[in-house]
């Protein structure tokens, strides 16, 4: 573990470097790593509270799934996170005066407005660092074995995809609250 603890390390520096000069906000202060091997998953997550935190579950993906495209998962996890806790920096005034005057308290806006992004902002965003900045990533991922089978078959110049239609039923009634008449 001590090995994997340095190549971390190592690659967590290389990315906020990477991210430094990219993002505007940087996080204050150091960003803790944890490397913890008590789950049998590959993924990690980031929080700002009570201190700027990346956890990462240090056992490598298996083939398939959405980490299945990459050179170093390692650096790929890590880049990732690294970028919400840059996007979790960002605040306004207001933000940042209560954070100097109370600390990094459990809340979204003023203190952590970023946090209350909708998850594809937020998973967008560091999808799409993690992805420019390993040359790897869910963004680069190729799927050849995916086919349009309807246009496939009918050897169609322009595929329709298949099991799309113009209105899903499920949104956005599920994701959205309308007020009560």
């Amino acid at each position: 573990m001590e090995s994997l603890a340095e190549r971390a390390a190592e690659r967590a520096e290389r990315a906020y470097a990477l991210l430094s000069e990219r993002i505007a906000t940087a996080p204050g202060g150091r960003v803790q790593l944890l490397l913890t091997d008590h789950a049998d998953f590959s993924n990690g997550f980031a929080t700002p509270v009570p201190f700027n935190r990346i956890t990462v579950y240090a056992r490598p993906p298996i083939d398939g799934g959405s980490l299945s495209y990459f050179d170093d998962w390692l650096e790929l996890v890590i880049t990732h996170e690294l970028v919400h806790t840059f996007h979790f920096e960002m605040a306004g005034t207001a933000g940042k005066v209560i954070r100097a005057v109370m600390g990094r308290l459990p809340a979204a806006w003023p203190v952590f407005p970023s946090a209350a992004a909708p998850t594809w902002m937020s998973e967008g965003l560091a999808t799409y660092f993690e992805s420019g900045l390993t040359g790897a990533g869910r963004v680069r991922r190729a799927h050849p074995d995916r086919r349009w089978s309807r246009g496939t078959e009918a050897r169609s110049p322009s595929p329709a995809p298949t099991g799309w239609t113009r209105h899903r039923s499920g949104w956005p009634a599920r994701t959205a609250r309308t007020p009560a008449s």
